[in-house]
Parts: C-alpha cells; structure tokens; sequence
C-alpha cells in the first residue's frame, strides 16, 4: 500500500466505498452476497470448476465432483453473483488466520508483510454468457469484494494473477506489483502480486465513478 497520511487515508477509503457500492448497483440485476450454505458455497465451487475446463486447464476426471476447492476455502469468504437463483459469477477472499499460510504465499514460498493484515482474493470468474466487454459484473464484483475485506477490517491485498489478467487489473486502473517472477498455479502461468486498492483510489474514481 502507497504510503499515505491518516487524513488522505480516510478520503480514500470513503471514496472507495462509495466507488465500490455504485460498481455493485451498476450490476444489477445481478446481487451479490457472501454463500452462507454448503449448497451455495457448492455453487461458488462448480462455478470455478467450469471456468478451468473452459480454458483447459483441467479435465473433467481431475475433479470427479465437478467441483473445485482447496483447504484455504475452509476459512475464505466465497462471493457469488447471482441473477435471479441462477449463479452466474465468483470470487473468493481468503481471510488471514494466524499458523496458516495465505493461498499466494504457499504457492510462492512467500511471507507478505504485515503479517495477519493482508487477504487474498482470487478464484474469480464470470460464467460465459454473462461475461461483458465492460467488465460489468466482474467490477461490481470487485467492488463487493472490496467492501466485505473492508467490513473486516482489511485494506491490503494480495493474490495471483496470469499476465493477460495483471494488464486487465491495470486496465482497469490498478496499481499492481509483481512479487515473484511466475510459475504454474491454479491451471497457468501467474505472478504473486501486490493490489494497491488505496493507492488506485483516484484513477479507479476517474475511470469508474460516473
């Protein structure tokens, strides 16, 4: 995160969560929320499952279930957009937890600092026939993310990302770092990188605050 004085830190934050709640209502009628059930945390499963055997980074026998999870989903945070009952997009934020690694700093052999506060988001991905060139969904699913890691109590960010989705991110007016040179995870090549969602605040308005 940029460095910032405590007065320019609180604009940022109200002018993000300002940001953020405009980007959710722009996807309606799409709503998000947090899966509470092991039926919709299912459904945020299957979702990802169908995303890897699109782009073929998986077959279907690697997941027999027809789902995809890991052991950090038992601590994560799984966003689902819904249209309707139907799930149509997901992400997930891995909430630090003291003895356990974040998802990026495994895979990586990382140690990101400050330690316990700092999420790892990832894991996202828009069903095929909703996915939009503006970026829609996916933003306002960015921006409810955003607002939960916000709700409890988290402004730094980290996770990976291929190289067609770091310039995406910066397309879209993040400041991103790379952490690591890449290595095969999750089905293809991705960096360990650092979000700087504070340090994005003005761009990030300019672009998608009208």
């Amino acid at each position: 995160m940029s460095d910032i004085t405590a007065d320019k830190l609180d604009q940022a934050l109200s002018a993000l969560e300002t940001l953020s709640k405009g980007l959710v209502a722009k996807a309606a009628p799409v709503r998000f929320a947090v899966a509470q059930t092991t039926t919709e945390k299912e459904a945020a499963y299957r979702l990802r499952y169908q995303a890897l055997i699109e782009r073929g980074s998986a077959k279907p026998n690697d997941f027999p279930e027809g789902l995809e999870r890991d052991s950090h989903d038992e601590r994560a945070l799984q966003i689902i957009g819904w249209e309707d009952d139907q799930p149509i997009a997901t992400g997930r934020i891995v909430l630090p937890k003291k003895g356990y690694l974040l998802p990026t700093e495994e895979a990586f052999g990382l140690k990101l600092e400050p330690q316990g506060e700092v999420v790892d988001i990832g894991r996202y991905t828009v069903a095929h026939d909703w996915a939009q060139k503006e970026n829609r969904y996916f933003a306002g699913m960015l921006g409810f993310s955003w607002l939960e890691a916000q709700a409890h109590g988290y402004m730094r960010v980290c996770g990976t990302a291929s190289a067609g989705m770091l310039r995406h991110y910066r397309r879209l007016g993040f400041i991103v770092t790379e952490l690591a040179p890449p290595h095969i995870y999750y089905g293809e090549e991705r960096y360990p990188c650092w979000y700087d969602v504070v340090g994005s605040a003005q761009v990030l308005i300019e672009r998608w605050g009208s």
